[in-house]
C-alpha cells in the first residue's frame, strides 16, 4: 500500500472514531470527567493507538476533551459558570463587531457562511449545524477587521462547541425554521448599515442562546439561591 493510501486509510479511521466518541460523549454514554484511555479505546475499536491519539486531538479541537496532567485525556467537564461566561464573552465580541457596520463593509464571507448554515439546517445534522453556526458568527466578528480578534474568537469557539453540541440535541434547540430565520434577521440587520439595529439583532440572538444553555445545563436539584447566583452572571 502506498504512503498516500496509508494516510487516507488512517484519516478514515480517525474520522470514524471521532464520530463514535462524539456520539457517546454528547449522549452521556461517556460522562463528563471520565478518562479516555488510549489502550482501552484502541482495543475496543480495534485501531492503533496512533489512530486513537489522532481522534483525541480532534475531540480536543472540537471542545469535547482535554489533556490533564497526571490523568491523561478526559471528557471536558465545564462548570455552568464556565459555559455562561464563554457565551457572555461572545456577546461582548459580537456586539462590538455589530457596532462597526456601515458603508464600505464587505459582507460576502458572511453571506457565504449564512448559506452554508441554511444548507446544514436543511440537512439536519446537529454537528454540521453547530460548526456552520460558529463559522457564521466568526464572520460577524471578522467585520471588525482584526486578525488578533479573529484568532481569539477561533479559540473561544472551541469552548462554545461543547454547549452548542448538547443544546442542538435537546428540546431547547427549537425548530430549524426559527433558527434559520434568526440568522437571516442578523444578516439583514448587519447589512442594513444601521449599528443600533445590528447590535440589537446580534445581542438578542446571543443572549437567547445563552439562556437556552443555562436552562439546558441547570441541575434540577439546585436550590433557588444557587440558581439566582448563576442567573445574576449577566442580564438576560
Amino acid at each position: 500500500m502506498s504512503e498516500r493510501s496509508n494516510a487516507a486509510s488512517t484519516k478514515i479511521a480517525v474520522d470514524q472514531l471521532v464520530d463514535s466518541l462524539t456520539d457517546r460523549i454528547l449522549t452521556g454514554v461517556i460522562p463528563a470527567g471520565d478518562r479516555l484511555k488510549e489502550s482501552v479505546l484502541a482495543q475496543e475499536f480495534q485501531v492503533s493507538r496512533n489512530t486513537v491519539r489522532g481522534a483525541l486531538a480532534v475531540l480536543e479541537f472540537q471542545g469535547l476533551s482535554r489533556y490533564e496532567r497526571n490523568r491523561g485525556w478526559v471528557v471536558w467537564r465545564p462548570t455552568q459558570e464556565d459555559l455562561l461566561d464563554v457565551h457572555l464573552t461572545r456577546f461582548y465580541l459580537e456586539t462590538a463587531a455589530a457596532r462597526t457596520v456601515g458603508p464600505g463593509k464587505d459582507f460576502a464571507a458572511l453571506e457565504k457562511a449564512l448559506n452554508a448554515l441554511v444548507a446544514a439546517l436543511d440537512a439536519g445534522d446537529p454537528r454540521s449545524i453547530v460548526e456552520r453556526d460558529l463559522e457564521f458568527h466568526a464572520q460577524v466578528v471578522a467585520l471588525m477587521g482584526s486578525r488578533r480578534l479573529n484568532e481569539y474568537y477561533e479559540r473561544l469557539a472551541q469552548e462554545l462547541k461543547f454547549s452548542l453540541f448538547v443544546l442542538s440535541m435537546s428540546d431547547l434547540f427549537g425548530d430549524r425554521e426559527t433558527w434559520c430565520r434568526c440568522h437571516v434577521d442578523i444578516f439583514y440587520a448587519l447589512t442594513s448599515g444601521d449599528p443600533e439595529r445590528a447590535v440589537k439583532a446580534v445581542g438578542d440572538a446571543v443572549l437567547s442562546t445563552r439562556e437556552d444553555v443555562r436552562r439546558s445545563f441547570l441541575p434540577q436539584d439546585w436550590s433557588s439561591s444557587e440558581k439566582d447566583k448563576q442567573n445574576s452572571l449577566a442580564p438576560i
